[in-house]
C-alpha cells in the first residue's frame, strides 16, 4: 500500500478528494500554515494533502469494510422486523459512499444526480469564479512610486483581460486531464485559485 510519508512517490492531487467536505478547508490550512521560499511551500503543502489524503482513503475504507461486515451478519442471522429495516439502511449508506462521486451539491445544498442538472452546477460555479469583482480608482496608492516602466511598456502590462479569453483558456483544459509536473492537475487550479 502507499505510504504517504515516502518522498519517493510523485506527488499526484487526487479529484475525489474534491468530493470530501473537508477539502477547501485543509487546502487553506495546508496553505497558509507553509512558509519559506515557494518551492518549500509547495512541497510542505504537497505532503501535507498527501497525508490527508491517505487518512480520508483510509477512513472511507475502514466505513466501507465495516458496513460491508453489518451487512452479512444481518444476512445470516433469522429475519426479525427490525433486521430489514436495519439492513436496508446500511445498503442505502454504502450505495451513499460508493456513489459519491456520482452527485453534486447546488448552491443552495441541494444534492443532484443528473447529469444535466450537474453540469449546470459545474458551469454556473466556474462562471462565478471568473467574474471580476471590480475595485475603485487606485490611483492615489501610486503617487509616491517613482516610475520605472515606460508607457509603452505600462500598456503592455496594464492592459485588461478578456473574460471571455480566460474562459476559453480554462475550458481548454480538461480538469482531469494528465496533471503538470507538480502533481495538480487543472481541476485544482480551477477550484483552488483563489487560495493558491
Amino acid at each position: 500500500m502507499h505510504n504517504p510519508h515516502n518522498r519517493g512517490n510523485r506527488f499526484k492531487f487526487e479529484s475525489w478528494w474534491l468530493l470530501e467536505p473537508t477539502c477547501t478547508d485543509i487546502i487553506k490550512k495546508l496553505w497558509e500554515e507553509n512558509s519559506g521560499d515557494i518551492l518549500d511551500k509547495i512541497e510542505n503543502f504537497q505532503v501535507g494533502l498527501r497525508k490527508w489524503g491517505w487518512n480520508i482513503k483510509g477512513e472511507r475504507d475502514r466505513k466501507m469494510k465495516n458496513l460491508r461486515g453489518r451487512l452479512v451478519k444481518l444476512d445470516g442471522i433469522d429475519r426479525e422486523d427490525e433486521v430489514p429495516k436495519e439492513i436496508i439502511d446500511i445498503k442505502l449508506e454504502l450505495n451513499w459512499e460508493i456513489e459519491k462521486e456520482k452527485r453534486l451539491e447546488d448552491s443552495e445544498g441541494v444534492l443532484k444526480t443528473d447529469r444535466v442538472e450537474m453540469e449546470l452546477i459545474v458551469k454556473d460555479y466556474f462562471e462565478g469564479l471568473f467574474k471580476s469583482k471590480r475595485v475603485g480608482n487606485t490611483n492615489h496608492l501610486l503617487s509616491g512610486v517613482h516610475r520605472c516602466v515606460s508607457d509603452e511598456m505600462n500598456q503592455l502590462l496594464t492592459a485588461e483581460y478578456k473574460e471571455k479569453e480566460i474562459v476559453e483558456a480554462l475550458n481548454s483544459i480538461g480538469p482531469t486531464k494528465a496533471s503538470g509536473p507538480d502533481g495538480f492537475p487543472a481541476i485544482f487550479f480551477q477550484k483552488f485559485w483563489h487560495i493558491v
